[in-house]
C-alpha cells in the first residue's frame, strides 16, 4: 500500500492562517508591516506591531525577549524568551546542551513576512567518565528559523538543520525549543492528553490569567512545560524527535529533518493564528 500523504507543515499552516486573518480584517485596516532592525553590537529586533522579538549575538538564547500584544483589551507584555537544546549521547548517558546565538540572516517571506535564519553553536567537551581519558567533542551548530507575518499575534519557530562541527561522531535523538517564561512565580497550565495526531501544545500562565506557549501539528512534536518540585527549575520542553532511532553524524556532516520542525508561539487561544 502507498504511504499516506504528509500533511501540511507547521510553516504552511502558519502562513495560511496569517493570510486568512488579514483577509478577515478587510481592506480598511491593513496590517502593520514587519520590520527587522539589525541594531548595533549584534543586537536585533523583529516586530509587526503585535509581536516584538529581540535578540543579540552571543546570547545563550535564540530570542532574548518575546513581547506579545493581548490585542483585545490588554497591554503588550514581555512574556519570556526562546532557547534551544540538543539531547545527545555522552560518555555516561544522555546530555542536554544549549546553544549560543552566533549569526542572524534576514530574508523576505510570503506576503510581507520576514524570516530570520539563526545559526547557534555549542563548543567544547563534557567531562569524561575516566580521569585522563579524552571526552568526546560536543561541538555542533544548530540552524533555526524564526518567522513573523503581518497582522498576526504569534510567530513561527523552526529547526532547520544540525551540523557536527566537532572532531568525532555525534549521536543524538531529540531537539528542543525552550519557550521560557519571564519573572518569578511561574505557573503551568494543565494540558489534558488528546488522541493520537492531535496538536502538541503547552502553556505558561501569566499573573493576569492570560496564557502563552507553543502549539505544533508536526508529528515529531511532543510538548510539556513543567517545574521540578524539588527546586522549582523550569522545564519548557517543546520536544522534537529526530526519528525512531538515534542519528549519528560524522564530523562535518549536516542533518536536516524531512521538513523543518516548527512550532507556533503566542497567546492561547484567541491571538494564536491556529
Amino acid at each position: 500500500a502507498a504511504a499516506p500523504a504528509a500533511g501540511p507543515s507547521e510553516r504552511d499552516l502558519y502562513f495560511a492562517a496569517a493570510a486568512a486573518a488579514r483577509e478577515g480584517e478587510g481592506a480598511g485596516s491593513p496590517a502593520s508591516p514587519v520590520i527587522f532592525d539589525p541594531g548595533q553590537d549584534g543586537a536585533w529586533t523583529l516586530s509587526n506591531g503585535s509581536v516584538t522579538l529581540r535578540g543579540r549575538s552571543g546570547s545563550d538564547r535564540l530570542v532574548d525577549e518575546i513581547v506579545l500584544d493581548a490585542a483585545a483589551g490588554g497591554d503588550a507584555r514581555s512574556v519570556g524568551s526562546l532557547g534551544a537544546l540538543l539531547q545527545w549521547r555522552g560518555p555516561s548517558g544522555n546530555v542536554w546542551t544549549s546553544v549560543a546565538l552566533q549569526d542572524v540572516f534576514a530574508a523576505s517571506g510570503p506576503d510581507g513576512a520576514v524570516s530570520l535564519e539563526i545559526r547557534a553553536v555549542a563548543r567544547g567537551a563534557v567531562p569524561g567518565p575516566v580521569p585522563g581519558v579524552a571526552a568526546p567533542d560536543a561541538s555542533f551548530a544548530l540552524v533555526a528559523r524564526v518567522s513573523l507575518a503581518p497582522g498576526t499575534g504569534s510567530f513561527l519557530a523552526e529547526i532547520v538543520s544540525l551540523e557536527n562541527t566537532g572532531a568525532s561522531g555525534l549521536e543524538f535523538s531529540v531537539l528542543y525549543f525552550t519557550p521560557a517564561p519571564a519573572g518569578a512565580d511561574q505557573k503551568v497550565v494543565d494540558v489534558v492528553p488528546e488522541l493520537r495526531g492531535a496538536p502538541a501544545r503547552a502553556w505558561w500562565c501569566l499573573p493576569d490569567g492570560r496564557e502563552w506557549g507553543a502549539v505544533s501539528r508536526d508529528p515529531a512534536a511532543s510538548f510539556r512545560f513543567w517545574l521540578r518540585p524539588a527546586d522549582g527549575t523550569l522545564h519548557p520542553d517543546a520536544r522534537f524527535s529526530a526519528g525512531p532511532a538515534p542519528v549519528t553524524l560524522a564530523p562535518g556532516a549536516v542533518w536536516r529533518p524531512a521538513s523543518a520542525m516548527g512550532a507556533c508561539i503566542g497567546f492561547r487561544p484567541a491571538v494564536l493564528v491556529h
